[in-house]
């Protein structure tokens, strides 16, 4: 089943790929019009240039290259295979580096984009929180706070509390008892013989303990796009 469902997912990606490549883009529909034009006005300025070389008396040979050379000179047909040529190497080597384009119109658009606002986990990280630093403080030292940490999150099957878990890789943990995870807030647990809480600013507010002495820790790490606990 898993294997039916990677084909599945392929599939509809090389479909919207080949649909995106097969889309025509703004600037692409106004080169159709101004080759549209373009096209008989060059093919009559070839017809003049020939008859005015041959009106004055060259070879006739002579007037069909200065025809002619007005035609490959002039004719828009650069004009016409440039934007869609781009388009489908541009759909293309996007979809090589995992990025997936729905139509032409949105990758002429995305020229003109400053900003791009982000607000899933994954998006454009791995989607695998890791463990990145550890800031004791009151004189605990590092391994007794990521030890008690991971204990207590030892129980709980988030994202954040795997990644406290396996940053406590090679310390002794405790499993902990009387645990209860709070929704939106943390965790928390006894280990061993203490109570532990691990979560965020509101739950630290609603225990009664005041944060404010790791609030520059934590808008410094915020800064770097970390997530403090």
């Amino acid at each position: 089943m898993a294997g039916s469902g990677l084909a599945w997912a392929l599939s509809r990606i090389v479909s919207m790929v080949q649909q995106a490549q097969a889309t025509k883009p703004p600037i692409g529909r106004v080169v159709d019009k101004v080759a549209g034009v373009f096209t008989p006005v060059v093919m009559i300025f070839a017809v003049l240039a020939f008859l005015v070389w041959f009106n004055a008396g060259v070879d006739l040979s002579y007037a069909f290259i200065a025809a002619v050379t007005v035609l490959v000179i002039a004719c828009p047909c650069a004009l016409g295979l440039a934007a869609p040529m781009s388009l489908v190497v541009g759909v293309g080597r996007a979809a090589e580096r995992g990025v997936l384009i729905r139509n032409g119109e949105a990758l002429q658009t995305a020229s003109e984009i400053d900003v791009v606002v982000l607000d899933k986990t994954g998006t454009v990280t791995k989607g695998q929180p890791e463990l990145t630093d550890v800031e004791p403080m009151n004189g605990f030292s590092r391994d007794e706070v990521l030890s008690l940490a991971a204990s207590a999150d030892s129980a709980r099957e988030h994202p954040l509390a795997e990644a406290v878990v396996n940053g406590a890789e090679g310390l002794e943990l405790t499993p902990p008892t009387d645990f209860e995870a709070i929704v939106g807030h943390g965790v928390r647990a006894v280990v061993g013989d203490r109570t532990v809480h691990v979560g965020n600013q509101r739950l630290m507010e609603r225990i009664g303990v005041d944060p404010s002495g790791a609030s520059a820790t934590v808008e410094r790490l915020g800064d770097l796009g970390r997530t403090g606990m």
